[in-house]
């Protein structure tokens, strides 16, 4: 499962605070909380998939905003970690990525780990490669909203995940 890939990548020594962008039902923060104790929060636009995740990892704080809001960030705290997972399309255009890592950026506490999972675009629609980042485009947002140590840190057909540090 690709949920576990990811979460081997997202630790620290103690607990951490972990938030996730666009969580759906819960299915990393299982994954995440199964390793390792942490202060999860789970930030969704649906309230549906918030309330599966909050069934499926009682305890997690449940933020109900959508990421294409500027204010999105407002009042969240500092993070140790945020992670994303087959989300950042739900932007609509990959170019937005950038702007979205610039947000993230301040959240995440000096050194701080940022992790974006998603798949390559799947055919050579325009609208597939308008919606879905390479890893390499990745890279390249993430370089250009000031992060560092930007690595694949895997690929599994399609899926990948990049990892950066503030």
């Amino acid at each position: 499962r690709v949920h576990t890939h990811v979460a081997a990548h997202v630790h620290t020594p103690g607990a951490m605070h972990v938030l996730e962008l666009g969580g759906g039902p819960g299915l990393l923060a299982e994954a995440i909380l199964g390793r390792q104790p942490a202060d999860y929060t789970l930030l969704d636009f649906s309230a549906p998939m918030l309330a599966m995740a909050r069934q499926r990892n009682p305890g997690i704080t449940c933020v109900q905003r959508d990421f294409l809001d500027p204010a999105w960030p407002a009042g969240l705290g500092t993070f140790d970690a945020v992670v994303t997972m087959q989300a950042v399309h739900e932007l609509r255009h990959k170019r937005r990525a950038q702007r979205l890592y610039t947000q993230v950026h301040p959240l995440l506490a000096p050194g701080g780990l940022f992790v974006v999972s998603d798949h390559e675009p799947s055919d050579t629609r325009v609208r597939a490669r308008d919606l879905h980042a390479t890893a390499g485009e990745q890279h390249a947002y993430l370089a250009g909203a000031g992060y560092r140590d930007i690595t694949t840190i895997f690929t599994i057909g399609a899926l990948y995940a990049v990892a950066a540090r503030a």
